[in-house]
């Protein structure tokens, strides 16, 4: 803080993303003894409900307002929080689905897993398909081809059909007019359509920078990586806290010096900015201290142990994608896989001895 002449308190708000994950701590400490994982992820999913049926209000208002992009947000601020909670939901779902434990009543895992891919293929048909394929791709590598295909075999299948069924949809609202770019499926089939979006390459995208001043997430990291390598000091240790924009109180020290530039467009790029090499890694080492984490004196039932799997790598792949640190959605979703120690010794102890 001294080197970099950083404020006390734009270090202490750009380090609200920790500051979130103990508040959730300190909470979940206060329910010890009260609630169960199995009824933490319960509610989550619940949340997750009521975010589809308002995300799919949102996405028929903003088609009708001659709108087509991926702006629903659900119960969030802003569409990339959605897509990263909903995420999260569908990684609970097909947990429960796979060890055939109900999660909430009359709704089963299967029935809830169709919902959430529903519900990110409406709200969000860009870069939301392809962290759902992602989610399914890990899944598939955890519990092996035969049992993916025995319990995803007629996802597939409904999947192709919405595919379809998009393209479908895509071509009249291009012939409409409303639509004008080259589709959703531009973001997973065409190399130079990506570039674009990454980096501003493209003749629609000409610069790094949006239309809202914002980096484009690709070049935020390059840019990212440029200022880390001006001397030794700023590599290994970055720039300070609350130098990048989307981290301090005001419009942070580096986006003074480069006027109209939002720096900090993903967590990687503002971790990376901000504390350099050494800081980033202790916090990517945070998060696979998630992955091989073991309580021994309440140790995780199966679903549990596969959710916290395949959210931590999904977590990690997020990281470049979009600027999830800041916001309140991340601090529960790693409070979450830290603290699994929430649960009623009376219920769950007791199933954990029967099985």
């Amino acid at each position: 803080m001294a080197i970099n002449g950083t404020k006390i308190a734009t270090a202490i708000y750009s380090q609200r993303g920790f500051i979130f994950i103990f508040a959730y701590l300190v909470n979940f400490k206060a329910v010890y003894d009260k609630l169960s994982l199995s009824k933490v992820y319960q509610l989550i999913v619940k949340a997750g409900l009521i975010s589809v049926a308002l995300a799919i209000l949102q996405r028929i208002y903003v088609t009708l307002g001659n709108s087509t992009g991926d702006m629903v947000a659900g119960l969030f601020s802003s569409d990339s929080q959605y897509l990263y909670f909903q995420c999260f939901c569908f990684i609970i779902s097909i947990s429960y689905w796979y060890h055939h434990k109900q999660l909430i009543n009359k709704i089963s895992p299967r029935n809830l897993s169709i919902i959430f891919i529903l519900s990110i293929g409406i709200a969000n048909n860009k870069a939301g398909i392809g962290f759902l394929l992602f989610i399914l791709f890990l899944f598939a590598l955890y519990i092996g081809y035969k049992n993916f295909w025995k319990f995803f075999g007629k996802f597939l299948v409904l999947g192709l059909v919405m595919g379809f069924s998009l393209m479908i949809f895509e071509n009249i609202l291009r012939g409409s007019g409303r639509l004008k770019d080259k589709g959703s499926y531009a973001y997973l089939t065409d190399p130079n359509y990506i570039l674009g979006y990454l980096f501003g390459t493209d003749e629609k995208n000409k610069g790094i920078l949006e239309k809202n001043g914002a980096l484009r997430r690709g070049s935020a990291l390059t840019f990212g990586y440029k200022l880390l390598k001006e001397n030794s000091y700023t590599f290994y240790f970055g720039r300070g806290p609350g130098s990048t924009s989307e981290s301090s109180i005001g419009t942070g020290e580096l986006s003074n010096q480069y006027e109209g530039y939002k720096i900090g467009r993903s967590s990687l790029s503002e971790k990376l900015t901000e504390v350099g090499i050494i800081g980033t890694t202790f916090f990517i080492m945070t998060i696979f201290v998630l992955y091989f984490n073991r309580s021994r004196e309440f140790p995780l039932f199966k679903e549990q142990v596969l959710i916290r799997k395949i959210s931590v790598i999904f977590i990690l792949i997020y990281l470049p994608y979009e600027n999830m640190f800041l916001t309140i959605l991340n601090g529960l979703i790693i409070s979450v896989l830290l603290y699994p120690n929430i649960i009623d010794l009376k219920e769950e102890k007791l199933e954990l001895v029967n099985q």
